[in-house]
């Protein structure tokens, strides 16, 4: 069977979601009997160790370090950091998209240490951060001799996210595209996120869109299904929230005025965020509560003892939540809070029998009715066949099938 390479940002138990959805192939892959090896990222020193029969190698990754500082940081430090990000942003243009190139050469070290040795037939890079694919474009640049496929995996799209503090946007989609077009045209594959289509619908990448595979998040993973025994009912969101694409204000205040008109209910938010003092303002310790960083083993237990699991649609035109499959895998309600009907996950939330829509611009009325109609509504009940027919594409056995056509098999 066909050996396999991964290089991702970070693994665990340093989880992102690029992580959990690379793990969720991973795991596929061995279950088919493919050997595979991960070469990640840390903000700790270098090692080597097995996670879950999964041999991975770690590298340095300075920019991991400064992230995890960043977060801790408080006042005048905080203020600093924001400073040196901004100058960063600015001086890296000149040799973007490879932003952190310590890291993509840290990266490229170990994975020719690893082909020296053994056979690897096939090398997935997962972006972001793009030091990764780097790492495999310079490793394919070295060994032209050699016949193993290399694959970039998007899990996100290139110029599809915030972009850098200091660049003129219409500069900053220009690199982008030039960036992406002379990445996929030296990679045998490209594995897209499906919100990634209306990046390369364009005559620049016609001769390139054979190698563009668009696939969904695999994170749909199914759950035993559970029963909550809370005195209140429990709404959970675990996750990144921000200012401007996930912004809890709305649903915060709006459970806070549902529990002074008397409703019994408990709003827990789990994660980090770059809005961190407002939450804790915003929050009345009664029934919304801001609990910060939650460890990724207690996450699945969390989820499991909660009522009501909470999602957020991105303000972000076209992007979907790759937490939206996991939600569903859990069969609980889900309840999704969104801008207005433009939301992407829209079109798969409507097929999931136990969702249930806020939408912000419609205002607190009609929000308050749509939570209420949520606590006084019956349990429901979907199987796991209806879930699977209708969300294949999020499985990660989906994925893998498609990772199969581009290696061969």
């Amino acid at each position: 069977m066909p050996s396999i390479v991964f290089l991702l940002g970070n693994y665990y138990p340093e989880v992102d979601a690029n992580t959990i959805c690379c793990n969720n192939i991973i795991n596929e892959l061995q279950s088919d009997g493919h050997k595979v090896i991960v070469i990640a990222g840390t903000a700790n020193e270098p090692s080597h160790d097995y996670v879950n029969a999964v041999e991975v190698y770690r590298v340095k990754n300075a920019e991991s370090e400064k992230n995890s500082k960043r977060q801790k940081s408080k006042g005048v430090k905080k203020v600093a950091y924001r400073i040196a990000r901004m100058a960063k942003s600015i001086i890296g243009i000149s040799r973007f998209p490879d932003v952190e190139p310590k890291f993509s050469r840290s990266l490229l070290q170990t994975l020719e240490t690893i082909t020296e040795k053994e056979q690897v037939d096939c090398i997935i890079g997962a972006f972001r951060p793009y030091a990764t694919i780097k790492a495999m474009l310079l490793h394919r640049k070295n060994h032209p001799e050699r016949n193993a496929k290399y694959i970039g995996y998007y899990l996100d799209v290139l110029g599809g996210a915030v972009k850098p503090f200091g660049a003129p946007k219409r500069l900053y989609d220009k690199l982008c595209v030039s960036a992406d077009y002379k990445t996929f045209i030296s990679l045998d594959s490209v594995l897209m996120a499906e919100n990634g289509k209306v990046y390369y619908d364009k005559p620049l990448f016609d001769e390139i869109k054979g190698k563009i595979h668009y696939i969904n998040f695999p994170m749909l993973v199914l759950k035993p299904k559970s029963m909550a025994s809370n005195n209140k009912m429990v709404f959970t969101y675990i996750g990144y929230l921000d200012r401007e694409y996930r912004n809890p204000a709305f649903v915060i205040s709006l459970f806070n005025q549902l529990n002074s008109e008397g409703h019994d209910l408990k709003l827990n938010l789990y994660g980090t965020s770059n809005m961190d003092e407002e939450i804790k303002d915003l929050v009345d310790n009664k029934a919304t509560f801001y609990h910060g960083r939650l460890r990724r083993d207690d996450v699945e237990r969390t989820l499991m003892e909660s009522d009501v699991l909470v999602s957020f649609g991105n303000n972000i035109s076209g992007i979907v939540p790759s937490k939206i499959f996991e939600l569903i895998g859990y069969k609980k309600p889900i309840l999704h809070i969104v801008k207005d009907a433009t939301d992407c996950s829209l079109q798969y939330l409507r097929d999931y029998p136990g969702s249930f829509i806020l939408y912000e611009n419609d205002g607190f009325e009609k929000a308050k009715c749509e939570v209420l109609s949520l606590l006084e509504r019956k349990e429901f009940h979907v199987t796991d066949e209806y879930i699977i027919k209708t969300f294949y594409s999020a499985t990660p056995e989906a994925s893998t099938r498609i990772i199969y056509d581009c290696i061969g098999m």
